[in-house]
C-alpha cells in the first residue's frame, strides 16, 4: 500500500509544469562612493554633493590683509627722544638771545676768542687738523644734521657730558670744547662749529655770566644768518686807552718856565 501511494505522488509531480527561470540581471560594476553595503539600488545611493565653487570659495578664506594705510599706522618707528626731553636747559641756538647789544665792551682776551672763532668756522677746512682724532672721527663718521655743537660754561662741563652721552646714543656725534683734552685752540673750536648741523646752549646761570658764552653765541647766531648784525666788540683795553688818549688830549699843556 505503501508503494503505490509513493508512486502516485511521484507521477503527480512529474505532471506539473516547470517554472521558467528569471534570466540572470548582470549590473555593470559600481564605482566606490555608489557601493552600499546595505544593498540598496544605485537610484537611491546619491555621490555626495558638492558645494558649488563659489559658495566653497565663500567657506575658505585667505586671512584679511590690513590696507597699506591702516598697515603704516600700526606699525611706527620707535620715537626719537628730543635733547630738550634729555634736559631742559639745552636749547636751540635760533631760541635763545645771545643778550648782546649791538656794541659790546669785553676783556680783550675774549675778543680775541671771537675773532679766533669766526676765522676758524669760515676756514674749517685749515683747522680740523689740531682736533684730536678721538673727536673729529665720530664726527666725520655722521651727516651733517646728526652733528651737534654744543655752547656752555665750563663750570657745565659735568651736566654737559650727560646730556652728550644720551645724544650719542641717539646715533649723535657731539662737540664741547672742554671735549679737548688739552684743550683745542680757538679756530679749532671754530671750524668744529663751521661743520655742525645743529647748535645748542647749555642754559645755566653759569653760562650767562660767561662772555665766552655770549660772545660765542652771537657769533654763532650771526654766522648762521639768524643776526643780520655782527656785535662790535670793544675790548677793555682799548676803551681804557682810548679813555686816556683823551685825557692827554683835553689836559692843557703847562706854561713853560723861563730859564734861568
Amino acid at each position: 500500500m505503501c508503494l503505490l501511494l509513493a508512486a502516485a505522488t511521484v507521477s503527480v509531480e512529474a505532471q506539473k509544469p516547470a517554472v521558467p527561470l528569471a534570466p540572470l540581471k548582470i549590473e555593470p560594476p559600481r564605482k566606490p562612493w555608489e557601493f552600499d553595503p546595505l544593498g540598496r539600488t544605485r537610484s537611491t545611493v546619491k555621490p555626495p554633493k558638492q558645494p558649488p565653487a563659489k559658495e566653497f570659495e565663500s567657506t575658505v578664506k585667505s586671512p584679511k590683509q590690513p590696507p597699506a594705510k591702516e598697515l603704516e599706522s600700526t606699525v611706527k618707528p620707535p620715537k626719537q627722544q628730543l635733547a630738550k626731553e634729555l634736559d631742559p636747559r639745552l636749547q636751540l641756538v635760533q631760541t635763545i638771545d645771545s643778550g648782546f647789544t649791538h656794541f659790546s665792551v669785553v676783556e680783550g682776551a675774549v675778543k680775541g676768542f671771537a675773532h679766533d672763532f669766526e676765522v676758524g668756522a669760515r676756514n674749517h677746512a685749515s683747522y680740523e687738523s689740531k682736533i684730536p682724532l678721538e673727536l673729529l672721527k665720530p664726527w666725520k663718521e655722521v651727516t651733517r644734521d646728526k652733528r651737534i655743537f654744543i655752547i656752555g660754561a665750563g663750570k657745565d662741563s659735568t651736566e654737559i657730558s650727560k646730556a652728550a652721552e644720551s645724544l650719542r646714543a641717539q646715533g649723535n656725534a657731539v662737540f664741547f670744547y672742554d671735549f679737548c683734552r688739552p684743550l683745542c685752540s680757538s679756530e679749532a673750536v671754530g671750524a668744529m662749529f663751521g661743520t655742525s648741523g645743529r647748535t645748542m646752549l647749555y642754559n645755566t646761570p653759569s653760562a650767562e655770566l660767561s662772555k665766552y658764552v655770549k660772545v660765542e653765541a652771537a657769533t654763532a647766531r650771526f654766522l648762521k644768518g639768524l643776526d643780520s648784525k655782527q656785535p662790535v666788540l670793544i675790548s677793555t683795553e682799548e676803551l681804557l686807552a682810548g679813555r686816556f688818549s683823551m685825557y692827554v688830549a683835553n689836559k692843557p699843556t703847562p706854561t713853560p718856565s723861563a730859564v734861568k
